[in-house]
């Protein structure tokens, strides 16, 4: 990578945020080329113009970019949720899709049934009558969640 965009895309790096939340690399066109989550912003983009910046497939994305964009999220979680659902509606070219292809739970509720029942799962209906709560990152307190609403409520 040539030294000026290096350095311009560092010099934007050390404007980040000490927050967690996810950032976007760019090309030229502001197509994302690759979505990314961190605990802490700053330092998470910084560590890509370090050394060492993280391998052949690293090297060959930093070329590419032209532009690196961030989103502040309250916490680490929601920077994975944001993470998971950007990378799934963009499709970024050098992010590595992965093959068990798991997903977060959802609790799920058929509005049409006489008597609607409240449904776990990890792959949302999203058409009417179905109303979809979440995404939730842990799928035991969901489920801890779950049994206490249908204890209450007696459904």
């Amino acid at each position: 990578m040539p030294d000026q965009k290096k350095s311009d895309l560092l010099r934007a790096a050390k404007d980040f945020p000490h927050r967690p939340g996810c950032y976007l690399m760019k090309d030229g066109r502001g197509e994302i080329l690759y979505i990314g989550k961190a605990k802490n912003l700053k330092k998470r983009v910084s560590s890509y113009f370090g050394p060492r910046p993280g391998g052949t497939k690293t090297e060959i994305l930093l070329t590419h970019t032209k532009s690196i964009e961030f989103i502040i999220t309250a916490n680490e979680a929601e920077a994975l949720i944001l993470e998971n659902n950007l990378i799934k509606k963009r499709k970024p070219r050098y992010n590595i899709h992965l093959r068990d292809d798991r997903s977060y739970p959802y609790i799920q509720v058929n509005l049409k049934e006489d008597y609607p029942r409240i449904e776990y799962t990890r792959r949302p209906i999203r058409k009417r009558p179905w109303e979809t709560f979440g995404p939730f990152v842990h799928g035991a307190r969901l489920g801890e969640a779950l049994r206490v609403i249908i204890k209450s409520f007696r459904l």
